[in-house]
């Protein structure tokens, strides 16, 4: 059963909007919020500035490490990827496995996109270089080899909304910069 807003109380509301703004971009969720549900294609056409990054060598990792290994790794890789895209004005769209693409000129307008972004992809390889450099040791006999931050950066022209019908919606950014 669904609740309506006025059926909330103020708690639960700020509750629910934490929820939503850990697992969507923290704009958003604000809009979810905000709005009815909707089965509408909800597109606009922005120019941003996208960063992916992965880390290099994990899958060979997964094969090898134990599942409490991959996952303090990966959650200390998001914690810190995360950081480091907010503190440079950065939107994070998804987070999958050991991929993340963070977005900048997304929400509201931020003229130095571009700038922001290789700011924030600078200090994510100093940073990652630590933490990936710290797990198990590797010699070159070994099939796992030794970890290190992929990361790709492009600005341009992209589309981003959400489709699909409204009780199951998906958010999506598409262009070349997200290819």
């Amino acid at each position: 059963e669904v609740m309506s807003r006025g059926d909330m109380s103020a708690t639960q509301r700020e509750r629910l909007s934490a929820h939503l703004g850990s697992y969507l971009p923290s704009p958003l969720a604000s809009r979810l919020m905000a709005s009815e549900p909707s089965g509408d294609l909800q597109f606009e056409t922005r120019t941003v500035s996208v960063l992916e990054a992965s880390v290099r060598n994990f899958a060979s990792l997964a094969g090898a490490a134990t599942p409490e290994e991959l996952a303090a790794l990966l959650h200390a890789y998001c914690c810190l990827a995360v950081e480091i895209a907010e503190a440079h004005d950065g939107v994070i769209e998804h987070v999958v496995g050991d991929n993340m693409r963070i977005l900048w000129n997304a929400e509201g307008d931020c003229p130095d996109h571009a700038q922001h972004a290789i700011q924030a992809a600078r200090e994510l390889v100093r940073a990652c270089s630590a933490l990936l450099a710290s797990r198990r040791s590797v010699r070159e006999d070994q099939s796992v080899q030794p970890l290190a931050l992929g990361i790709g950066l492009e600005s341009g022209a992209v589309i981003m909304g959400s489709y699909g019908p409204s009780r199951r919606r998906a958010h999506a950014t598409l262009g070349d910069p997200v290819l």
